[in-house]
């Protein structure tokens, strides 16, 4: 289903069209017009799909053809009208088909670059963009932030014990309960290490802790069953106005995490940072 914004795309394009096999015909067969044909192909190709490009290079070699089939004195006999008709439908696929593939490739490329490529989870890069985005939202709107910080505990004795490869796959079950107990509107990362984060937006800081202790519990769980030693050290701040600066509130997001590890590991700490007054 095609939303208003992509009507408006597809009118375009056919308007384009249109307009090209008047010109193409305006001009006499002698000119070589059809290279304007390309750009309501290209543009299709870019703004929709590789499907709709070939429907738009079917169109131009239809319109091409029929302009220059009414300009022409002596008309061509069937076969070569045919010979050419899939000539330049050939031509314009091409270049329809290349051009959406260009950008399926280049959004690709932009996703990953924002993605760990290991856990599934944004990267810290992405996190920080994100996250500047999803403060000052909430800012705007006076909305409750938690910020949490996580750390693997005893992640090294499974890398030592059991080989890298048992330790990537211990990365994937953590991203995999972070994935499982978080909305949509939550950003979970992978930081570096074993070291994670979550962005809550509008979470209340009463409701916090019991969310948290829910995914070090299962975290917990999932590592026992595969006979490795992991649980997880976090800590918390739980903003009930969004701070002003991220890099400050990962900074004390990190210290509350390194009191959990010294309290004997296992544990969720989390500090309520209450609203300033109005002024």
């Amino acid at each position: 289903m095609l939303n208003a914004g992509r009507w408006g795309i597809v009118a375009a394009c056919l308007a384009a069209i249109c307009g090209a096999g008047i010109i193409d015909h305006l001009s006499g067969y002698e000119v070589r017009a059809y290279p304007i044909y390309f750009a309501p192909i290209a543009y299709g190709a870019w703004q929709l799909s590789r499907r709709f490009a070939v429907l738009l290079a079917v169109l131009s070699s239809a319109v091409w053809l029929v302009s220059n089939t009414l300009g022409d004195p002596t008309p061509l006999p069937p076969s070569i009208s045919g010979i050419n008709f899939v000539a330049q439908l050939t031509a314009f696929s091409l270049v329809g088909i290349l051009i959406a593939e260009l950008r399926r490739r280049l959004y690709q490329e932009r996703l990953l670059s924002r993605l760990d490529p290991l856990t599934g989870l944004a990267n810290s890069r992405y996190f920080h963009e994100k996250s500047e985005l999803v403060l000052a939202i909430a800012r705007r709107q006076e909305l409750p932030v938690v910020l949490a910080y996580l750390d693997l505990d005893n992640f090294k004795a499974v890398n030592d014990e059991h080989g890298h490869e048992s330790g990537d796959e211990a990365l994937r079950q953590v991203a995999e309960v972070l994935k499982r107990n978080s909305r949509t509107t939550d950003i979970a990362t992978r930081l570096g290490g074993d070291e994670f984060a979550l962005l809550l937006l509008g979470a209340s800081p009463s409701s916090v802790t019991t969310l948290l202790d829910r995914i070090r519990i299962a975290l917990a769980e999932a590592m026992n069953e595969r006979g490795w030693p992991v649980t997880v050290s976090v800590g918390a701040l739980a903003f009930e106005r969004a701070p002003v600066s991220l890099r400050e509130a990962i900074h004390d997001a990190d210290a509350l995490m390194y009191r959990a590890k010294r309290s004997g590991k296992n544990r969720v700490h989390v500090e309520v940072v209450s609203a300033p007054p109005k002024t």
